[in-house]
């Protein structure tokens, strides 16, 4: 059965320093985790998001507060989910946020299930 989690909503301190965005984009995008590429967006440019998140986040005057959230979508071992599948899948559930934040979001091939990371 397919799992969605949130994680980083600010309760140990992290997602609140000046790094979080970049750092995350980073992990969500990186190149061994991603062999296949299956990288999208809403809201922002790839190679900007960070910059482009944080501008948004000034503009509001939000940015002293929690600078993101970080999610995951899982995968059991009986889903038998391919990366394309879950990237229509990660498609879906981003929609559902795209209205009120910017996303990053990347299948990740890394593990022997494949999992969705935002």
């Amino acid at each position: 059965m397919a799992t969605f989690k949130v994680i980083g909503k600010g309760e140990d301190g992290k997602y609140f320093d000046t790094f979080a965005l970049t750092d995350v984009i980073n992990y969500v995008v990186n190149p061994c985790k991603t062999p296949s590429n299956l990288i999208g967006t809403f809201g922002v440019r790839l190679p900007y998001a960070a910059q482009q998140m944080e501008i948004l986040s000034r503009a509001y005057n939000n940015y002293q507060k929690l600078q993101l959230r970080h999610w995951i979508i899982s995968f059991g071992d009986h889903d038998l989910i391919n990366p394309i599948e879950a990237y229509y899948i990660a498609v879906e559930a981003a929609k559902f946020y795209a209205d009120k934040y910017q996303l990053v979001f990347a299948v990740h091939e890394d593990t022997a299930r494949v999992h969705v990371i935002s």
